[in-house]
Parts: structure tokens; C-alpha cells; sequence
């Protein structure tokens, strides 16, 4: 892309789809030197960070047209969320934005039983985030149980979260817990 550099900036809008362009602005602590002048800078806005190559294309300061400058940085925090979004990176200016959506999805759900005379029965933790999950069940003598009640090893929960088979394993997961909550309404609080 050809664009002209304004004090600290340099960039635009970026066709990214047929029907969408994105704002692409790219910064460096020397560019103000460069203000005015007209670059081509050569990048990839799927690159998991976003750097431009400058090349000068007039004569300025000294500088001759044609010239390779230092890397520019992507600092449009907007176009750092689409870009973390789509899955093509994450530009320094989205790191807070990642840790909220991370915080809006994460969850943590527990189902405990308690036993008339005040003893432990059936425990469930469940604890979901971005894309791991993971569900550890227990009997009333803290044996960990899968749904047809035999013992597993204490793997299992590591087992859970790596599995490859994620969204098919989390349906069938939340088809057992609604099951459980339907078959035992009167043990939840």
C-alpha cells in the first residue's frame, strides 16, 4: 500500500474482504522524521504480528527514494481486535481486549449433594474457557466416576481439556449434566 506519512502515522484503509476494508495505521519512534513523505509499505495483515516494511518512494532528507527504512509496528487497536478475532494475531494494542473476552467466557459451575447426617454424596466441577473444558466428578466416597459410575484414573481431567474431539466431548458433557439436573431436582439448590 502507498501512503503518506502524518507526524507519527502512516497507513489506511486495507481491502480485506470483497465487502469490508479494515483502518491499518503503523507507528515507529523515528517516523515523525519522515512526516510529509509518500511510502510503499509492504506487509501481511494475517502475520501474527503485524510489522510493515517502508520503502521510501521520493527523495527526502537525505534519504534517497527507494530506500528500506526500519520496520513500522500496527497500532490500530481496532483493527488489533479484528485481527485477533479472525485468529490471524494479536498486536500488542489488543492484549487487554484478550484478556476481557477471555473473562466474559470463562465459567466455573459446581453441583455438590449433601447427605442426610451431614456426610458428602455426589460432586461435579465444571470449568469452561475460550476453547479447553473440563469436568471432574466424584461419588460420596471421593472416587472420581465417568457416567456409567466406574472408577477412572486422576487424568482424566487433563484427558478432558486436550482432547481433540472438544465440541462433540462438551455436548455430550452438558447433555449428561441436564439429565443429572432433570433426574435430580430435588438434591439441587
Amino acid at each position: 500500500m502507498e501512503w503518506t506519512v502524518k507526524g507519527m502515522l502512516v497507513g489506511g484503509r486495507v481491502p480485506l474482504f470483497d465487502d469490508m476494508s479494515v483502518p491499518f495505521d503503523f507507528s515507529a519512534p523515528w517516523l515523525p522524521e519522515y512526516s510529509g513523505a509518500r511510502m510503499r509499505l509492504h506487509f501481511d495483515p494475517t502475520a501474527p504480528k503485524c510489522q510493515a516494511t517502508p520503502v521510501l518512494l521520493q527523495d527526502w532528507q537525505g534519504h534517497r527514494a527507494g530506500e528500506v527504512l526500519p520496520s513500522l509496528t500496527q497500532v490500530n487497536e481496532t483493527t488489533g481486535y479484528i485481527r485477533m478475532t479472525l485468529g490471524w494475531g494479536n498486536d500488542a494494542g489488543a492484549a487487554g481486549l484478550k484478556a476481557k473476552q477471555q473473562a466474559h467466557i470463562a465459567m466455573r459451575r459446581e453441583v455438590r449433594t449433601v447427605m442426610p447426617g451431614g456426610g458428602s454424596g455426589y460432586t461435579k466441577s465444571e470449568v469452561k474457557a475460550l476453547d479447553a473444558s473440563g469436568i471432574l466428578e466424584r461419588d460420596g466416597s471421593r472416587n472420581e466416576l465417568v457416567p456409567d459410575g466406574k472408577q477412572v484414573s486422576q487424568s482424566r481431567l487433563v484427558q478432558n481439556i486436550s482432547a481433540p474431539d472438544r465440541a462433540a466431548r462438551t455436548a455430550e458433557n452438558l447433555a449428561q449434566i441436564e439429565k443429572f439436573e432433570r433426574e435430580n431436582k430435588h438434591l439441587l439448590v
